[in-house]
């Protein structure tokens, strides 16, 4: 390739030295894209007078592809026809240039991109060998493109001409995205619904919802997709439900078990399953998997029985101390089998549960995303320092903790030292129930045998007391 364009009028093959490698037989072709070459010039049966071991013998042994009318090219391919090797090798080669032939300027566009973009686009007019004057666009060689078009530069070349060349854009694509919700059903029942994002252009990319198309409701509520183009262009569209009719009770038992003896209960143990009020055939079964810091349940069938669901401690870097504090705690969850791992589930919808350190107060529950991205969480205190929220898949959470004051902290001991369970209050109140029992019935009958010691005192006071009358009679 050189530099700009030229009007090439031969070309010098200078052989290096040794036996083999010389060109017996040769084509030299020409292009001004590099693309789309013509043959300017060949030779054959070339014949050389010794190796030419020496920068001497090789200047001896020079063959010249001299070509009839010189071209003006800017690409030039040298074919070996014919070898005495199947290869060839040069010491150089040397072009010559006419520089009596008119030259016309070599003018292009060049674009910022072209690739499909959501941006503008600049288009600039440019001279290969020699200098242009733009007439038009204010004189500036650079045109930018808000929405795909054709602009028109007009310029004029070092001998005067005027001439015209187009800047054609088709690659802006500034249109947001749209898409529409299909549900796996609309009646109204106990659910699960499916929600299905529909794209209403050719190709879109979920990116949040771990990438996926499709989110479980297990109950009533709304969940916003979030996605964009092959452009960048980033569109949003809400699923809502509002049929899922029946409210979710909890089975304490095992899944496998064939019980119908329900329990209300806002946090099911490991392995439970739930099912509606109406007792229907239809059952969402979940399952609790456990790591250090976190109990996550999620319905059954979501990821391969043999994950287990995994916490990796990383460390906070100065830039999240200042935002989250320095006592907080980072970590990563994700689900492993061996040495592969996996973050994003089958299921859209499971609870997360975060056991919090009892000696720290926590101030907020962030997940981290891309560029230290921090997202806060929603959850709910349920009690034995444990705290609860709704997720739709696995990453990175920060624990963001400040130390307790004297007073809280005392508190807190306090709390821990007296905490009993169901069965400690069952115990308790039978043993004061007994003997408050016992000393009711002692007191109903002490009061008894008071009441009829003063009934037959005042029965017998009355009988005491009577009257005795006499009759006299007066003559």
């Amino acid at each position: 390739k050189l530099d700009e364009p030229m009007a090439i009028s031969a070309v010098e093959f200078v052989p290096a030295g040794g036996g083999n490698g010389k060109i017996y037989d040769g084509t030299i072709y020409g292009s001004m894209d590099g693309e789309n070459f013509e043959v300017l010039t060949s030779k054959k049966k070339l014949t050389y007078k010794n190796s030419a071991e020496t920068a001497e013998e090789a200047k001896n042994n020079i063959k010249s592809f001299d070509i009839g009318e010189p071209q003006v090219v800017r690409y030039i391919k040298i074919v070996a026809d014919r070898t005495n090797g199947n290869w060839f090798a040069a010491r150089a080669f040397n072009f010559y240039q006419d520089t009596t032939k008119e030259i016309e300027p070599f003018v292009e566009i060049e674009y910022s991109t072209t690739s499909l973009t959501n941006q503008n686009v600049i288009a600039k007019v440019v001279s290969r060998n020699s200098p242009i004057k733009v007439l038009n666009n204010n004189g500036k060689i650079n045109y930018e493109f808000t929405k795909n078009g054709t602009f028109t530069f007009e310029y004029e070349d070092v001998y005067g001409n005027h001439k015209k060349i187009d800047a054609h854009v088709t690659w802006i694509d500034k249109e947001v995205p749209t898409a529409s919700i299909q549900y796996s059903t609309t009646s109204k029942g106990s659910g699960p619904v499916i929600a299905t994002l529909i794209p209403n252009k050719e190709s879109i990319t979920v990116t949040n919802n771990n990438g996926q198309e499709a989110y479980t409701f297990t109950k009533n509520g709304t969940f916003e997709f979030i996605y964009k183009d092959n452009a960048g262009n980033i569109g949003k569209t809400v699923a809502k439900v509002d049929w899922i009719t029946s409210s979710t009770n909890y089975i304490k038992n095992n899944v496998s078990s064939n019980t119908t003896s329900i329990q209300n209960k806002n946090l099911p143990a490991i392995g439970e399953a739930f099912l509606d009020n109406d007792q229907q055939n239809v059952r969402v079964e979940f399952r609790s998997y456990e790591a250090n810091h976190v109990i996550l349940r999620l319905p059954v069938g979501s990821i391969q029985s043999m994950d287990t669901l995994k916490e990796k401690s990383l460390t906070i870097d100065d830039t999240l101390k200042n935002r989250v504090g320095e006592k907080s705690q980072y970590f990563e969850v994700y689900f492993g089998n061996g040495t592969s791992r996996r973050e994003t589930l089958d299921s859209t919808s499971m609870e997360m549960i975060f056991k919090i350190d009892p000696t720290k107060k926590l101030l907020a529950i962030y997940e981290v995303g891309e560029n230290d991205i921090l997202r806060t969480l929603n959850y709910q205190s349920i009690g034995n320092h444990r705290v609860i929220l709704e997720t739709t898949g696995l990453g990175k959470y920060i624990l963001s903790y400040t130390e307790k004051d004297p007073i809280e902290a005392s508190i807190s001991e306090s709390d821990s030292s007296q905490a009993i369970s169901s069965e400690d209050i069952i115990e308790l109140e039978k043993e004061t129930i007994q003997p408050f029992n016992n000393l009711h019935f002692w007191m109903i009958g002490g009061i008894s045998v008071l009441f009829i010691v003063i009934g037959v005192y005042l029965l017998k006071r009355k009988s005491d007391s009577k009257e005795h009358f006499v009759k006299i009679n007066y003559n």
